[in-house]
């Protein structure tokens, strides 16, 4: 009888072991599909691995490329996600995650005379998830991002994500001149409470949310050194691609909102400091 049970018993594992084998490949075709369907531009995964001991799934080599017409290969890549999950809920519709970690990040913001590469990957996953719908959760953007090949709609509800060590790469070119390059640090973002119970987030939201705050926190940072212009073209893709959540866009639109404010209140000191002091001068010649 000992024997039977453990008989049973590791029968049960080797094919709960060989089901998770198989839904590594998956996710990972699940990513490329739903990412290369929404943002317009290849998107491709190198490992996924799932860890069901663990409760994680570990992920690695994520890359977005580059629209045609930009110097830079991609526009995003990430070295490694850690994703801490509730092993049941992998076999689900929707995944429940506590933790989302990803790390080595480097994002390309780059522009030329046709335009920004991230605005053009915005505009295309605006066309994607409909109008003004933004994806946000909408039940037609969420039918569309899950009309890949795989034909899977799986949602994610996670408690947290975490981003690390990102690095954005700026080149933004001027006519007739050499375009100006630099790199932004910048400090680790977390957002909580991303999807829920009955709004969870697709692949192909997710992937949106995290361009969104990576340009979010490079405004942030970079104020600086971005020129004012791009700074308010980086507001108007925000506020024109529907809502993402509070946590999400909402801290996107004040953030930027205040790098492209500062800098034109500095700009208005100077020159009010200026203006001021020759204003200043004629009463005084004119009491002698």
């Amino acid at each position: 009888m000992k024997k039977l049970i453990l008989v049973v018993v590791v029968l049960v594992l080797v094919a709960v072991g060989a089901l998770f084998v198989l839904f590594d490949p998956a996710v990972k075709r699940l990513v490329e599909e739903q990412g290369t369907s929404a943002l317009g531009v290849e998107t491709t995964l190198s490992t996924v691995a799932v860890h069901p001991i663990a409760g994680e799934v570990t992920l690695g080599g994520l890359e977005v490329q580059n629209p045609p017409g930009f110097p830079s290969k991609d526009l995003l890549q990430v070295e490694s996600g850690r994703l801490q999950v509730e092993v049941r809920s992998l076999l689900s519709d929707q995944v429940h995650a506590q933790l989302l970690e990803l790390g080595g990040i480097q994002m390309a913001i780059e522009r030329n005379l046709q335009g920004t590469n991230y605005g053009t990957v915005l505009d295309h996953l605006e066309q994607e998830t409909g109008a003004g719908g933004g994806a946000g959760g909408s039940k037609g953007a969420k039918k569309k991002a899950g009309s890949a090949k795989s034909g899977s709609q799986k949602e994610f509800v996670i408690d947290r994500v975490v981003i690390r060590g990102a690095k954005v790469h700026l080149s933004v070119g001027v006519a007739g001149a050499t375009p100006v390059k630099t790199t932004i640090d910048l400090p680790d973002i977390q957002l909580e409470n991303v999807g829920s119970a009955d709004q969870g987030k697709t692949i192909a939201q997710l992937l949106e949310i995290v361009l969104k705050e990576l340009l979010r926190a490079a405004a942030t940072n970079g104020g600086d050194v971005i020129p004012a212009d791009l700074l308010q073209d980086l507001e108007s893709q925000v506020k024109g691609l529907g809502s993402l959540g509070e946590s999400a866009v909402g801290q996107a639109e004040q953030a930027v909102g205040e790098a492209a404010g500062k800098l034109e209140g500095s700009l208005k000191k100077k020159l009010g400091g200026v203006l001021g002091g020759k204003q200043e001068a004629k009463p005084k010649s004119g009491g002698n």
